[in-house]
């Protein structure tokens, strides 16, 4: 069975995962899914439906570029939470 899925989620939620301890915001649920959802809205989709997609999709993630607004938008989108955070 084909899934529709958003690359970028993946990445956005590894990266805060890895990095969230060197931030100064708050770790609960709402806060991560609201930091998630702030970033996602910078970042241009990166719909897949195949494995092939899928493929071509983990290729463009080395880009260096891709990473440079991936921490980006996760950065910028963890200090709008951290100064109004919904919890």
């Amino acid at each position: 069975m084909k899934k529709l899925r958003n690359f970028n989620e993946d990445w956005v939620r590894s990266y805060l995962d890895r990095n969230i301890s060197t931030f100064d915001v708050c770790n609960c649920e709402s806060c991560r899914l609201d930091i998630m959802a702030l970033a996602l809205n910078k970042l241009p989709p990166q719909y897949v439906v195949t494995d092939r997609g899928a493929i071509f999709a983990s290729l463009s993630e080395m880009s260096h570029q891709r990473m440079v607004d991936l921490a980006t938008a996760v950065t910028e989108a963890v200090i709008t939470v951290s100064g109004r955070p919904s919890h």
